[in-house]
């Protein structure tokens, strides 16, 4: 399975079970690999003002999907230790203030109550985005251009147009060679009009330590701004 597609549908059977319990393993010395899973991320949003947030996350998951919190252990990443949060719908542990640079490895480090301990890496996106020419008001009849200052060559993007009412997908690309430049075809639907939102997004995969049950390393960093639609 593609690691993009695990980590949705595991994602979806979290939220759709919504297992807020602690698993039993949160209660006992953990010594082996084998019984737990991993869904680590790091990602940052921009908008047309900069840098709005970022999430550093690992998920540590037992066969029942519910979040292991490893006792007399935890995770680290790059060496900084991150904190468990069980305040959230899917407790993790978290490093959001961490430092995340692009094109950077970041290693995900398991360690268990006995001290053995396992690395799961990733490598952010090469590029953020620079500055991204959003037009305040896109006319449907006759298309329209948007464009960015940093490119990253060999990294597609995946490029979304959605009015905010109905939350309607006026436009969709994914996996667009990113050459700095999307063009948006002439739409002959006069309903998609008024207010939108555009997203584009990178995104990269990273590898799970073998020693876990299963597991997914990724990051994304994405771009979002809002302008209207008019005929």
């Amino acid at each position: 399975m593609k690691p993009y597609a695990a980590f949705v549908l595991y994602a979806a059977a979290v939220l759709s079970s919504l297992c807020l319990c602690s698993s039993p393993l949160s209660d006992v010395d953990i010594t082996d690999f084998g019984v737990i899973g991993l869904s680590a991320s790091i990602e940052k949003w921009f908008c047309d003002t900069g840098l709005s947030r970022q999430e550093v996350q690992a998920l540590v998951y037992d066969k029942n999907l519910a979040s292991v919190q490893i006792r007399n252990g935890g995770v680290a990443v790059n060496d900084s230790a991150m904190a468990y949060d069980s305040s959230v719908v899917m407790p993790c542990y978290v490093k959001n203030d961490l430092t995340v640079s692009t094109n950077t490895t970041y290693r995900f480090i398991i360690t268990l109550s006995n001290g053995d301990r396992c690395t799961s890496t990733v490598v952010t996106p090469q590029a953020e985005f620079g500055i991204v020419a959003v037009p305040d008001t896109f006319r449907i009849s006759g298309g329209t251009t948007i464009t960015w200052t940093d490119a990253a060559p060999g990294l597609p993007v995946d490029i979304t147009l959605t009015l905010v009412t109905g939350n309607r997908t006026v436009f969709q690309r994914s996996g667009v060679p990113d050459s700095g430049r999307i063009v948006i075809p002439p739409m002959v639907d006069s309903t998609f009009t008024g207010k939108a939102r555009f997203e584009m997004k990178r995104s990269t995969a990273g590898v799970a330590a073998g020693q876990l049950r299963d597991g997914t390393v990724r990051s994304s960093f994405s771009f979002s701004d809002s302008l209207n639609l008019v005929l």
